[in-house]
């Protein structure tokens, strides 16, 4: 019995004796054939259990929390990127409405109206690279989900050694405040970029070709814009970011859509492991 990958999932019983694959399927995970090969054993190039390869590891397969997890956590995200244009736009406001401060009570209003918009990035970047329990060993998206935490980390290590000098109102507070924003930058672009393939591999497990070849132009487009398209459009950089955003928002979408077709799959067909996944090629 062979479950078409673009079909729900339900109960059904296996004909007497071995069952086996009766096409040239690929391993998701090597792409050797598989044809032939008893779907209760493992792909002798690499490993993969063959039950994987036969029902696909797409996220409408995923275990429910995991996929609430995430979309909870990309929203979070966008909510971020919200609080941090009110934060913006509230601080020039306040600069140009407010009488005449002093360094130190700048940097310290600007750095109490940006904490929201930082904590909702912290936490939103966290939940959205949860790693699914269904793959388990087979999980091309580590790496990224890994880089991608590693970046929030030092921002979150990097702005309380911002606080703390702005608090202590240490002499060098200015000096440390320009290093970290620096630094933050620096972490922003690696977590934008690695972000992107992550966002490629989540559109190819939700099987949308679009959204995956949006993601695959933005790993060179994005570069492009922000570097050449700053020096000859002057707004290259703010058009990567607008671009990047749009990205998420698909993902956004596609997760949303993944929960929904996850609410109507049943129960696995006997034979298959419930929470097993092939890997969609890696990024």
């Amino acid at each position: 019995m062979t479950t078409h990958a673009a079909q729900p999932i339900e109960a059904s019983p296996l004909e007497p004796g071995p069952w086996t694959v009766p096409d040239d399927r690929p391993c998701m995970q090597c792409g050797y054939s598989l044809r032939g090969l008893t779907v209760s054993a493992s792909c002798p190039e690499c490993g993969m259990p063959l039950a994987n390869s036969v029902r696909g590891a797409f996220l409408r397969f995923s275990d429910p929390a995991y996929l609430r997890t995430i979309h909870a956590g990309v929203k979070l995200i966008e909510w971020a990127i919200v609080l941090r244009a009110i934060a913006f736009f509230g601080n020039l406001l306040l600069s140009a409405t407010s009488v005449v401060a002093s360094a130190y009570q700048n940097d310290l209003r600007s750095w109490l109206l940006y904490t929201p918009a930082y904590l909702a990035a912290y936490i939103g970047w966290w939940m959205f690279t949860a790693s699914d329990p269904g793959l388990q060993t087979f999980d091309p998206s580590r790496r990224p989900r890994r880089w991608i935490r590693i970046t929030i980390l030092a921002a979150i290590g990097v702005t309380f050694v911002d606080l703390v000098v702005l608090v202590a109102g240490l002499p060098f507070a200015r000096t440390v405040t320009n290093v970290v924003g620096v630094l933050s930058f620096v972490g922003w672009v690696i977590r934008t970029m690695v972000a992107i393939q992550y966002c490629l591999w989540l559109a190819r497990r939700a099987e949308s070709a679009k959204v995956a070849g949006t993601a695959q132009t933005m790993t060179w487009g994005i570069p492009v814009l922000a570097t050449v398209g700053s020096i000859v459009l002057g707004l290259g950089a703010l058009l990567a970011i607008a671009f990047f955003l749009g990205l998420l928002d698909d993902v956004r979408s596609l997760l949303r859509r993944a929960r929904r077709q996850r609410e109507t799959i049943t129960t696995p067909p006997a034979g298959l492991t419930a929470g097993a996944h092939p890997i969609p090629p890696a990024p």
